[in-house]
């Protein structure tokens, strides 16, 4: 959804929806862009990765910190 919106000093006015959440800004030369963002929990891919047929478990984990402590530099 594309709106317009004004500058208050040097706010921009944002939906109230907004409120406390994390956001990505981009700029460029006329252009800003505003992007909400979405922490990454377990509860939001959980579908995911049960549509790959697979969870993660704590050994994966564990398994995954071993090989990336361990990988040559």
């Amino acid at each position: 959804m594309n709106y317009q919106t004004k500058f208050t000093g040097q706010s921009i006015v944002l939906p109230k929806e907004w409120i406390g959440k994390k956001v990505i800004i981009r700029e460029s030369k006329d252009t800003i862009i505003v992007k909400k963002i979405q922490e990454p929990s377990l509860k939001n891919l959980r579908p995911d990765l049960l549509k790959l047929g697979k969870l993660i478990s704590k050994k994966d984990i564990r398994d995954a910190i071993c090989w990336a402590r361990n990988k040559p530099k």
